[in-house]
């Protein structure tokens, strides 16, 4: 969906029951409310591109059964915290329980991620971080237990110590 205005998406989220989700050059100021209801039962793969003026990511930790999620080309984004999960500070419950690959990529504003709680995305694998130059802070990754594949390009932030994960199959840093 290219272009669409946020009236439009508001009819879409109410009436398709999705598996893909292609959101492009989105122009509303907030995502829609409907995007990270758990009520999208069914939507498994969602991209959020080119939504350049947003500085804040909807709620999508909720989504039950959502595999992969790309976040690219948000220019204003400067911080991803709890709410991103869709979970409580405290970790009482659990953010993106389907999860298997996220990529954030070209995010020239990100400067922190933090919020990823001992709950959050248990059965994530792949996880990419590129050209996110900004990027200083991102969150411990011990919990990520299944976590294979974790690509870092392009970006300054230090990865935390706790990273060398068992589960770990593949490590990519690009500078």
């Amino acid at each position: 969906m290219t272009g669409f205005k946020k009236e439009y998406l508001q009819v879409f989220g109410l009436m398709m029951p999705l598996e893909e989700l292609l959101i492009t050059n989105y122009s509303g100021i907030m995502f829609p409310d409907w995007l990270g209801h758990p009520s999208f039962s069914k939507l498994v793969i969602l991209t959020l591109r080119s939504s350049r003026w947003r500085k804040v990511l909807p709620s999508l930790g909720r989504l039950p059964v959502l595999e992969e999620l790309c976040i690219d080309d948000m220019h204003e984004l400067k911080i991803i915290n709890h709410d991103f999960c869709g979970s409580a500070p405290s970790g009482a419950i659990q953010g993106f329980p389907s999860l298997t690959k996220l990529r954030f990529h070209d995010m020239l504003e990100w400067v922190t991620w933090e919020g990823l709680n001992a709950m959050d995305m248990p059965r994530l694998q792949h996880l990419m971080i590129e050209e996110c130059r900004q990027l200083k802070t991102i969150p411990s990754l011990q919990y990520l237990t299944s976590l294979e594949n974790l690509e870092f390009s392009q970006c300054p932030a230090p990865l935390p110590m706790q990273l060398l994960l068992d589960s770990l199959g593949s490590l990519i840093i690009n500078e």
